[in-house]
């Protein structure tokens, strides 16, 4: 074989995707009947599983908690501390709130039920927030549970400030009590000191001092307030966050283990010892851990719930330095006042100072008093958070119906029954074990198809095969070999074909020696071609299916310079073969795609590219299909598998 043969055909995908269509023609009947079946079953399902749906949405206006009432001028009024939104949010899904959300509708629904059918979102710039609700039932269903789901929401935030209210009247009572208590010591102290040293009144030198002094005092006792407040908050804060300590558990652990070693050994046996220096370590640790800082605390972050309350308890530690600070502050003054009138007669100076502090007394009760009545308010009548700015009624509710869900489903079961369909058409037509188009020959045997040729009687191919001729066995001088390597499923095909080329040769009178060297010689005639006015003594016909790989070799020598040589040779080769084989020009399959076995096939012509190279060309020997389908198909690969050709030489090129 010369040097110079093509390279194999090469196709992006190892199958030929076209013949998807001839799966599409033959079974195009499921196109519609898949179809209708899943749109009937899917309108059918959807009419089962849907339900009409009513959305209805209610707006809030989240409002800053007020300075309800003030009872005195003096220092802040109370007031719960302000949630942020994300707070407020959360609380809205609280699970008091939905579980009695659920138990005042009709019918009674769990909390999880509400949770999946109502929804909240702030409106982007404002301090209003929409309230959304569902229903299946009916649109008053819908307005009923977003009102009811409100109003919870509203009582819930309300308990939420009555709560903190009552913690701080609790501790302001018990200042109160204790204030009172020490007022009474004062007036007592004041009457005796009087009765004693015969002193009532003091003199006007220190009239000044007690002004100041008393100034003093009064911002020193108020910021001694609000310290004591804010380390009640801290540590209410503190202790809810820390009231999953791990370390609690360990400690409860050890003492555990402890018990049961007293109950086996003496204080003094060193694991008894060993346990209570490390309970001793986990109770210093977790005291430590009691008065942790702003880092340490971070660990229990994670959670809303714990977010808010990390941040409040830094808010809360940062008011309560700069009171400490504050408090420092007016003592020193107030030591350094003191300094300074050190030298005031001693009588005038301790019935002052009683009566300062029974007016600092007086004046922390006044203050004291102020702040309970205002948290009693918030006990009895807390504002909340929010605040419903606008109902709902009927002529709100968004209606969405279930023959819209139908419908939809609907239309999926056409696409799922057309996706169907066409997956069983190709796994109906890639099932076929034959070789049906060009391009999928031309896969199979990695070579570009060179001739068409129908062996029907009522088409002529008499054209294409005289191009074959002339381009493809005579297009140099002789002597030129030329193999046919013959993978026909029929031999009335192939025979069919060899009449039809040996009537081209006859024709252009060219000097040929026909060698078949198949397993199987062909039964040809050459008196029973149609050529008129044409001699076929031109052709000699060399019958080599029973000679040996030697013998062969020596007719072939014996041929003269002037002839072109055509060989036939069946698709298995013997090893004594190839060099007789590897003496021809070039071969060329011969295929018939209706007839040839894909697998079978495959094989063969790997063996032959094996040992010969690649093909020339690639034959198609079969019938004229009567199908317009097969027949457009056809003539659509072939110029496709032309044009990947040209394009591929031409990038060469």
């Amino acid at each position: 074989m010369k040097n110079n043969k093509p390279d194999s055909f090469q196709f992006p995908l190892p199958f030929d995707p076209f013949r998807l269509i001839l799966g599409i023609r033959y079974f195009w009947y499921w196109y519609l009947l898949l179809p209708l079946i899943f749109v009937v079953v899917g309108v059918i399902v959807g009419r089962k599983i849907s339900d009409n749906r009513y959305s209805v949405s209610l707006q809030l206006l989240k409002a800053e908690v007020p300075n309800t009432i003030q009872t005195n001028t003096v220092g802040e009024s109370f007031k719960p501390r302000s949630l942020s939104d994300e707070t407020l949010v959360a609380t809205s899904y609280a699970t008091e709130v939905l579980t009695r959300t659920g138990k005042r509708l009709d019918p009674a629904r769990s909390a999880q039920a509400i949770k999946g059918i109502v929804e909240i979102e702030k409106q982007r710039g404002t301090d209003f927030f929409y309230l959304t609700a569902h229903s299946r039932q009916s649109a008053l269903d819908s307005i009923h549970a977003v009102q009811i789901w409100a109003e919870e929401i509203i009582r819930f935030t309300r308990r939420l400030q009555e709560k903190e209210a009552i913690e701080m009247g609790k501790f302001l009572t018990s200042q109160l009590d204790q204030i009172n208590g020490h007022l009474k010591k004062i007036n007592i102290q004041i009457l005796e000191f009087s009765r004693v040293n015969e002193f009532f009144d003091e003199e006007s030198q220190i009239e000044s001092y007690v002004n100041s002094l008393e100034i003093l005092e009064r911002h020193l006792a108020l910021a001694r307030i609000k310290l004591k407040s804010k380390d009640i908050q801290v540590k209410n804060y503190l202790e809810e966050i820390k009231s999953q300590s791990p370390i609690m558990e360990e400690i409860k652990e050890k003492r555990k283990e402890l018990t049961f070693l007293q109950g086996r050994y003496t204080d003094e046996n060193p694991l008894v010892k060993e346990k209570l220096y490390e309970i001793r370590y986990l109770e210093k640790n977790l005291l430590d851990s009691k008065k942790s800082s702003k880092n340490e605390l971070k660990e229990y972050t994670g959670t809303d719930l714990g977010n808010n309350l990390y941040l409040e308890i830094l808010a809360l530690q940062g008011e309560r330095t700069e009171l400490e600070q504050e408090v420092l502050q007016h003592e020193a003054l107030i030591t350094e006042k003191k300094k300074e009138f050190s030298n005031l007669p001693q009588k005038q100076l301790e019935l002052s100072e009683l009566k300062q502090k029974r007016q600092q007394l007086m004046i922390a009760n006044n203050i004291i008093s102020s702040r309970l009545k205002e948290a009693e308010f918030f006990i009895s009548n807390a504002p909340g958070y929010w605040s419903i700015f606008q109902r709902p009624n009927i002529n709100d509710v968004r209606s969405s119906s279930k023959s819209v869900k139908s419908a939809m489903l609907g239309g999926i079961g056409i696409i799922i029954g057309l996706g169907m369909a066409l997956i069983m058409a190709a796994i109906s037509e890639f099932r076929i074990r034959t070789v049906r188009t060009p391009l999928q020959a031309s896969i199979t045997t990695k070579s570009l198809p060179v001739l068409q040729y129908f062996s029907d009687d009522d088409v002529d191919c008499s054209r294409d095969m005289n191009e074959f001729w002339l381009t493809r066995i005579t297009n140099v001088e002789p002597p030129h070999y030329s193999l046919l390597v013959s993978a026909v499923g029929n031999d009335t095909e192939e025979v069919t074909f060899w009449k039809s080329l040996f009537e081209v040769i006859c024709k252009d009178e060219a000097k040929v020696v026909f060698v078949d060297m198949a397993e199987r010689a062909l039964s040809i005639d050459l008196a029973e071609l149609s050529v008129e006015n044409f001699s076929y003594k031109n052709i000699s016909i060399v019958d080599a299916t029973n000679l040996t790989p030697g013998k062969i070799m020596e007719k072939l020598n014996q041929i003269s310079d002037d002839s072109y040589i055509i060989a036939r040779c069946g698709n298995n080769v013997k090893t004594p073969m190839l060099p007789i084989l590897r003496k021809f020009d070039d071969y060329y399959f011969l295929t018939t795609p209706s007839r040839n076995i894909n697998k079978k096939l495959k094989e063969d012509c790997r063996i032959m590219i094996t040992l010969l190279g690649p093909a020339a060309g690639n034959i198609l020997v079969d019938k004229q299909s009567k199908s317009f389908t097969f027949r457009s198909l056809a003539s659509l690969e072939i110029s496709l598998i032309q044009w990947m050709s040209d394009h591929s030489s031409t990038k060469e090129g």
